[in-house]
This record gives C-alpha cells, sequence and structure tokens, in this order.
C-alpha cells in the first residue's frame, strides 16, 4: 500500500509547474558545465595571504595556545583565516556592511582611526623657528582680539571635540556661527575686544584660553560663566612678541595641530574627489 501511496505522490508532484522550471535549470545548468569547464576556475576570486599575516598568525596562536605552533595547527588555522575572509567578501557583496548600523558604524571606525593615525615627523629646530616667526601674533601680548564664537548651554567634551572637528574638516566660515549650537542672548561676533573687557564679559578662564588660542581655526570646548564655546579667532592686534624659548612647547604643540590636521584634510579630500553626494 505504501508504494502505492509513494507512486501516487511523485507522479502528481511530476505534474507541478515548479519542478520542471527545476529540472529545466539543472538541465541546463549540467549543459554549460560541459560546454564551458573551466568557468568556475576563471571566476574564482583570489584570496592572498602573505608571509608577514603567517607569522602574526603563528605568534598569536602562540601567545594564545603557550606551545610551539605545529605546521598541522597552523595550516589549520590558515585555513579558517581564509573561511573567514571568505565570509567577509560574501558579506560585502551582500552590501550587509550597509545595512546593519553595528558593522557599518565600525568600519566606518576603522577607517577614520586610519586616516587620523597619520602622525607627522618630529620637527627640526628651523621648523619651528619658522612656523613661529609666521605666526608670530599668537605669540604675542593681545591687546584686542576678535572672533567668532557658537554657544552651548551644556555640551560633553567629547562632542564639544567632534563639533570642532566637524567646523574644521568642512571648513565652516565664522560668519555661519549664529546657525549651530543653542540660542545666545549676545553676540556671536565679538570685535576688537580688550583681555580685560573679555575677562569681565566671559570670565578669566575663557580669557586665558582665548589668548593661547591660534587664528583662524576652530577650537571647542572653551568654558565661560555662561557654558561652552567653539571660538574661530580672526584677529589679534598685539604688542611685544613673546620669546620663542618662553612659548616653544605651545610653537611645537601649534605645529604638530596644524601639520596633522593638513595631512587629514589632505587624505579626506583625495578620497572624497572620488565621490558625489546626491539628495
Amino acid at each position: 500500500m505504501g508504494a502505492v501511496v509513494d507512486r501516487e505522490y511523485f507522479k502528481s508532484i511530476a505534474n507541478e509547474p515548479y519542478v520542471h522550471f527545476f529540472l529545466i535549470g539543472i538541465i541546463l545548468y549540467i549543459a554549460y558545465k560541459i560546454i564551458n569547464p573551466d568557468s568556475t576556475l576563471s571566476t574564482k576570486k583570489t584570496i592572498a595571504i602573505t608571509q608577514k599575516q603567517i607569522e602574526d598568525i603563528n605568534s598569536s596562536l602562540a601567545k594564545r595556545w603557550h606551545h610551539n605552533i605545529s605546521a598541522a595547527e597552523l595550516n589549520l588555522t590558515i585555513n579558517d583565516y581564509y573561511y573567514d575572509e571568505i565570509m567577509l567578501n560574501e558579506s560585502i557583496s551582500f552590501g550587509l556592511h550597509k545595512r546593519d548600523a553595528i558593522v557599518r558604524d565600525r568600519l566606518i571606525k576603522k577607517m577614520k582611526h586610519i586616516i587620523t593615525s597619520i602622525t607627522p615627523k618630529e620637527p627640526t629646530e628651523d621648523e619651528l623657528h619658522n612656523y613661529y616667526r609666521d605666526h608670530i601674533e599668537d605669540y604675542s601680548q593681545i591687546l584686542k582680539i576678535s572672533f567668532a564664537h557658537i554657544y552651548f548651554i551644556d555640551i560633553k567634551e567629547d562632542e564639544a571635540r567632534y563639533f570642532e572637528e566637524l567646523l574644521n574638516r568642512y571648513h565652516i566660515d565664522p560668519s555661519k556661527a549664529s546657525e549651530f549650537g543653542d540660542m545666545y542672548s549676545g553676540e556671536h561676533y565679538i570685535k576688537s575686544m580688550s583681555i580685560e573687557n573679555l575677562s569681565a564679559k566671559f570670565g578669566s578662564y575663557f580669557s586665558k584660553q582665548i589668548e593661547h588660542t591660534v587664528s583662524n581655526r576652530w577650537r571647542g570646548g572653551i568654558r565661560s560663566k555662561d557654558g561652552t564655546h567653539i571660538v574661530y579667532i580672526i584677529s589679534k592686534e598685539v604688542g611685544d612678541c613673546l620669546p620663542f624659548d618662553d612659548v616653544e612647547d605651545r610653537v611645537y604643540r601649534d605645529y604638530m595641530r596644524s601639520t596633522i590636521d593638513k595631512s587629514r584634510s589632505e587624505a579626506y579630500k583625495k578620497l572624497s574627489t572620488q565621490y558625489k553626494l546626491v539628495y
């Protein structure tokens, strides 16, 4: 009885259209393979592993497993690395890195880390002296100062640094200061204010930080009596310059920051030329 039922069942599904399509698909695939036996080889993707990567894998395993790694163990781990690379490549081909917010954020952070890890070579004495002379107003006694500022009632230090980075990366003009931040009852542009008046209006801590802030660059996280400000020094009226030896540490920090900013900006610009934004 069971055999009769099985025959009847197979007869019924054999008449189904989707079965016909499935069988046709198999026949066409086999025919294609017979005609093009090397097609699989020609479309294979190469996953290369360097000798340095093998050495790193070996070293990492030795630390984790606390013994000298045998050839069999190393080969096993290399195959696992190969498997992971296949999974990575396929996940990217499926666009999973775009659909998964966590994966997307991690990839972005990794790329940003690569760009931000750019470290300039140490400056020579001549380079520091040249920078000091080219930016002498930043190392002089300040009489009056003009600046734009963006105001925040309350912002965390890391958020202020992030905002500062955005403003500098995209070269936001100081005239746009009022378009950002929280509502501010005063002016976003302060013109030719003395350090004494600056201290009275914003507080002594604010004025001291402003005195040590370089021109033509946004600087974030400067606290005042009212809140936190991201400041852009537009111009300074200065008196006597400070001796190089007295400000050498500041010159070094400013030089390094300027060089790093320039390197990162150039790296981003080079990458962004390959894309266009549409919205």
